[in-house]
Order: C-alpha cells, then structure tokens, then sequence
C-alpha cells in the first residue's frame, strides 16, 4: 500500500497510505487549519479484523476524534479503503499460495520430512480445505510420481492415479 493515488474528500488529499501492520491499513491526509488557525491532518484508519474505521484529527502534540467530515466524504475515503484492504487481501492470498506450493516442492523433495509436518508448518492463512489439499495432492505428485498409495482398512494397499483421480473431480 505504498503507491498514493490521488483522493480528495472535504479540503482534505491523501498523502500518504499505508499498512500499519496486522489488519489495518490507513490514509493520512493534506494538512488544514482549524478556526483558531492550528494546523492539523486526519488519519483515518481500517481495521479489517473488526470492519471499523477510525478518523482522528492530528495535531502536533494531541490527536482528538474527528467529527468534521461529511457523509461524502466519510464514504469516499471508507470506500477507497476497503478496496484497497481487498486488493491486498488478493494479491496476499495468491502470494501465499504460490510460496506454500513452492516450499512443499524443495520441502518434500531436499528433506525427508513426513507431509503432515510441513503442511502443518505452512501458512495456512486464507487457504480453504480444498486449496490445503489441492497442495497435498500436488506435493505428493511431486514427490511420489502419478501414483501414490494408501492403505484401505488397514489390510490391503490400493494404487490410485491422481490424474484420475482429478478428471474424476474435474480439477
């Protein structure tokens, strides 16, 4: 959330954006002059983990809430957030997964460590089950070929093809 784009709502543009660390992301506006001629700037804040939106008005040694923007406004740059928390979301999510198959890859095939192992030492954030086992599958493909087995009841050993297996799924 580096890049600024350009935003204006009541007097106020965007500055600067940024990412303040675990579920919020922020914008910092131009700086104003109240009416006893104090300058200030507003920080308005989203935090995704409770969908709330905080603005303060910032001073140089206070920081009080602000009651001065419009609904407009307060919508605008509301809005402008939450499309940018989304933005993020997806291109994190893509990250992770592209990361979590790569690691499985050199994971499985440089160390002798059981699947389960990694996969639960993987970030898992954001993964459904199906995309967790679709990881699974691909490591085990990796690692043992077309074909893995398992044992069914406890008796006997079946060898299925996963590329079966997905065309039955239509994966």
């Amino acid at each position: 959330m580096n890049q600024k784009e350009d935003l204006e709502f009541d007097g106020f543009r965007v500055e600067r954006e940024s990412f303040l660390g675990g579920d919020c992301y922020g914008v910092v506006t131009s700086c104003k002059k109240d009416e006893k001629g104090v300058s200030y700037h507003l920080e308005v804040e989203f935090d995704t983990s409770t969908a709330k939106f905080h603005f303060s008005k910032c001073y140089a040694h206070e920081v009080v809430p602000c009651q001065e923007l419009s609904a407009g406004g307060k919508l605008k740059v509301m809005a402008y957030l939450i499309e940018k928390a989304a933005s993020a979301y997806v291109t994190e999510k893509a990250a992770v997964q592209k990361m979590s198959l790569e690691k499985l890859k050199v994971l499985y095939h440089e160390d002798e460590v059981v699947m389960g192992e990694i996969l639960a030492s993987e970030k898992a954030n954001g993964l459904t089950i199906e995309e967790s086992f679709f990881l699974y599958i691909l490591a085990q493909n990796w690692a043992n070929g077309d074909e893995f087995s398992w044992a069914c009841g406890g008796v006997e050993e079946e060898w299925v093809s996963l590329v079966e297996e997905a065309r039955k799924m239509k994966i």
